[in-house]
């Protein structure tokens, strides 16, 4: 008479997954199609992507948040300074000044024309106790205008600091 059967690997425990984790319940698991691998290969790959995804919007989130904004009604810009550093003009009008070139003392205190490119400041400190008028900026007494010259063009007007009694900036882009 032989006896019983040796238990084999799966006979006293229940159904088990491919990790070999007993499965809940007694009952056989649901049948699987034969490519249980490629299955999580599929799923893998679908992370993957949606990583991507979620990468690339993060990179343009920044990136477009580091452009900055046009002006004071925060629209957004771009700022392309053809590969040199924007530049500061800085202008000081002296304690005097006014009196000084009334009499016709040629100061320095602006060129005739100054040249700047898109992208570059004009900072003009007026130290006096005038108003004084250079080019297209009024700048009352001891007060500072600054100003970022954003499209290129020709401005002009009446100067007061400068013996000619004008004063351009040419903007280049």
């Amino acid at each position: 008479m032989t006896g019983p059967a040796a238990p084999g690997p799966t006979d006293d425990a229940g159904p088990t997954d491919d990790a070999g984790v007993e499965a809940s319940g007694g009952a056989d698991p649901a049948p699987r199609a034969s490519g249980g691998s490629s299955t999580r290969g599929m799923v893998v790959a679908l992370a993957v992507i949606v990583a991507t995804i979620v990468a690339g919007v993060v990179i343009a989130a920044v990136v477009m948040g580091s452009r900055g904004t046009d002006s004071a009604d925060d629209r957004p810009g771009i700022e392309v300074v053809s590969g040199r550093s924007s530049v500061t003009h800085s202008f000081v009008v002296p304690p005097g000044a006014s009196a000084r070139t009334a009499q016709g003392e040629d100061l320095g205190i602006v060129p005739q024309v100054l040249e700047v490119s898109v992208g570059d400041t004009i900072r003009i400190r007026n130290d006096d106790d005038v108003y004084a008028r250079v080019g297209i900026f009024s700048v009352a007494p001891h007060s500072t205008v600054t100003m970022r010259f954003t499209t290129p063009g020709h401005l002009e007007g009446a100067c007061d600091v400068h013996p000619s009694g004008r004063f351009a900036i040419e903007v280049a882009a």
